[in-house]
């Protein structure tokens, strides 16, 4: 279930699409018009757009886009402009690079983010968005479907995807190799990859089938599904400690460091099983002490060595077994 706490602009945005009853692709430069002064010119540098006059009296809001960038780039730009223009508290004039306020003021990131969200709802209304979800079987098509009908990047799109989703998925965007957007549904138990990170999309997610791909240019977007639930055997396997302690005994760590180990991977494991608060399965809880292990091991050597382990499988079905038992 997506989260019933929906933010203020998210509301104000579903405000402008009912009192307009917009339907994407919606006319996006009509309406910011509605608003503030709309222009469209060059700029030589890294500059998305800019809103000047915002909530200043006897002036009308002024939108400045910078007309270099591609059509789905300036819609979205236009579109989170007006986010600036209609949030009440958004005043004075912003400028913005959409993707790179990461390392801006937190007041100036809290804002970027209120606008960008504004925009997503603006231009991919949630209730739309969720009723394509039905209309495919895997989340690349719905993100190919959702860019093409909205009229909006990928990359906007497969972030909106995942936001609206209801099931357990993640998705990177990779270029040379490394990631440069990444994102996960509410619902999913591993970490998405880090910006920046190095990785192999077919050892990320090895236990999962449902991987699919789509090359765009340089970029390729990678999405995993999860069921939620591996099937698991639920009959008589060795004790866990025992299994753990060969493990160890097998891995390139020293004396004084395997307590600590051992102490860490039940904390793994503790921190999958307290996301469970109702229907509680072995199947269910296999799987997310996996998303949450595979998770550890992309940034640690020893969880990498842990996993790859020929007795891991039973390790950890033994130990999902004596945690429901209890």
């Amino acid at each position: 279930m997506i989260s019933s706490v929906v933010p203020p602009e998210v509301v104000l945005a579903r405000r402008v699409v009912e009192r307009r009853r917009l339907v994407p692709p919606i006319d996006i430069v009509d309406i910011v018009k509605c608003y503030a002064t709309v222009e469209l010119i060059r700029i030589p540098f890294d500059l998305d757009g800019i809103s000047m006059h915002l909530k200043t009296k006897g002036k009308r809001p002024h939108i400045v886009v910078n007309s270099s960038m591609s059509e789905s780039r300036i819609r979205f730009t236009l579109a989170h402009e007006l986010g600036h223009v209609l949030i009440p508290w958004h005043v004075g004039s912003i400028a913005d690079e959409i993707d790179s306020y990461e390392g801006g003021l937190d007041e100036y990131k809290f804002y970027e983010g209120e606008a960008n969200r504004f925009a997503a709802e603006l231009l991919m209304p949630m209730d739309w968005v969720v009723d394509l979800l039905t209309l495919f079987a895997n989340p690349r098509d719905a993100m190919v479907e959702i860019s093409k009908r909205a009229n909006v990047s990928l990359q906007a799109a497969a972030l909106r995807v995942v936001a609206c989703n209801t099931e357990q998925c993640i998705f990177v965007m990779l270029e040379s190799g490394r990631v440069t957007l990444s994102g996960r549904s509410e619902k999913t138990h591993a970490n998405q990859p880090r910006v920046g990170e190095r990785v192999n999309p077919k050892t990320l997610f090895p236990w999962t089938k449902n991987h699919w791909q789509y090359i765009d240019g340089d970029k390729t977007y990678h999405w995993w599904k999860f069921t939620g639930a591996v099937p698991r055997s639920s009959g008589a396997c060795a004790e866990w400690r025992e299994i753990l302690q060969q493990i160890l005994d097998d891995l390139s760590i020293s004396e004084d460091k395997k307590q600590h180990f051992k102490q860490s991977v039940n904390g793994v494991i503790a921190n999958a099983n307290g996301r469970f608060r109702s229907e509680r399965s072995l199947e269910k809880l296999y799987e997310a002490c996996l998303q949450r292990m595979y998770s550890v091991a992309r940034e640690n050597d020893n969880y990498r060595e842990f996993i790859n382990h020929n007795r891991f499988e039973e390790f950890l079905n033994a130990r999902v077994q004596a945690l429901l038992a209890n």
